[in-house]
């Protein structure tokens, strides 16, 4: 039996969010996107031994579990924690017969996934399984014994977004999956055709480290809905929404600057400046009580703040650049009154990680 296991780190965005998707980024001038690896993994272990085409799904966080054939599993309906894995396993039916020289029904599939991440966090927590996943299914059909950036950019990457884009049945954005490719912090550079990634030095990422403190409201959100919405005014030509658009381009090409000269003062105030268009892009990005916890944290003089992801709900973060540890006990005890729950030192400065036990 061979078993496979991939871990996978998820992402806080600092800026840049939604302009990942296509083709908004073909339509900005030189689009962004800055983010920060999570070490809130997303686990996948897949064991592969010859046999009947049986197939086995345990989702632990989900406390779900499915035993079926393959052909059973492909072509019902299922749960819907699993219909990502049944899609990547549709488009692998199809890699198989020219790679293995033969079908899935061959072979007895066990899956076995974790994702740590609090549900509707807004870190990405979908696409880091999915690049999980992903890399399992893809390192056992093609045989890869390491995972190289050329294969996480030429097959990881595309495979998992156009699988996910196929369950959302809508475009998907790509900086999550780079999040959970690499971690660490880097700025993404959207281009025609291809795609530049570029990782800030480490000494950078710790010290972030200190003065980013994230939060979870305790509100799970639909990331889907705010996305959605944005991506079809700006589509369909709305110039306002198009405008701020190049406006959250401009906040996060600030922040890259900053991040470069380590001007801790004015990465929080390109922070801020993203969040201030953003937040303006519809009313339903933030809620009363991530609204409170904002005024909560006004109240201690720490006024550069920003939801993770597509908002509504989800997980939240307070920049500081002094990173008063006096001051973030202090939050932290009132947060806790309003049930948000401390996410502390969790930056995770790598990747993809990938074993095989033969």
């Amino acid at each position: 039996m061979k078993t496979i296991t991939v871990k996978t780190p998820i992402r806080a965005d600092l800026a840049g969010g939604t302009l990942d998707l296509w083709p908004i980024y073909l339509l900005l001038p030189s689009p962004m996107t800055i983010n920060v690896g999570l070490s809130l993994f997303a686990q996948t272990q897949l064991k592969i031994k010859p046999g009947t085409g049986l197939v086995s799904m345990k989702s632990i966080d989900q406390n779900q579990e499915i035993k079926t054939q393959i052909s059973s599993f492909l072509n019902e309906d299922i749960p819907s924690c699993f219909r990502l894995q049944q899609c990547l396993l549709e488009q692998a039916q199809e890699l198989s017969e020219v790679h293995l020289n033969s079908s899935l029904n061959s072979f007895d599939l066990e899956f076995e996934t974790h994702a740590k991440s609090p549900a509707g966090a807004g870190l990405g927590g979908s696409s880091s399984l999915n690049i999980s996943l992903t890399t399992a299914i893809l390192s056992w059909i093609y045989g890869w014994s390491t995972i190289t950036p050329e294969l996480i950019e030429n097959e990881i990457i595309p495979f998992a977004q156009d699988c996910e884009s196929k369950v959302l049945w809508g475009p998907a954005g790509l900086q999550d999956y780079y999040g959970a490719a690499y971690g660490g912090l880097q700025k993404l550079k959207w281009r025609a055709a291809h795609h530049q990634r570029v990782a800030y030095p480490h000494t950078t990422l710790k010290e972030l480290e200190s003065k980013l403190w994230l939060y979870y409201s305790g509100e799970s959100r639909n990331s889907g809905i705010n996305n959605w919405d944005l991506y079809k005014k700006f589509i369909d030509g709305d110039s306002e929404i198009q405008n701020k658009f190049k406006l959250l381009n401009d906040a996060t090409h600030s922040l890259d600057q900053t991040l470069q000269n380590q001007d801790w003062l004015h990465v929080g105030k390109s922070i801020q400046s993203e969040w201030k268009v953003r937040s303006s892009l519809s009313p339903t990005i933030s809620t009363p009580k991530i609204d409170e916890a904002f005024k909560i944290s006004n109240s201690l003089d720490l006024e550069t703040y920003k939801i993770c992801g597509a908002g509504g709900g989800g997980c939240f973060f307070i920049y500081d650049e002094q990173g008063d540890l006096d001051k973030k006990d202090k939050l932290d005890k009132l947060f806790n009154q309003e049930s948000i729950l401390s996410l502390d030192g969790i930056l995770c400065p790598e990747g993809i990680q990938f074993s095989i036990d033969e």
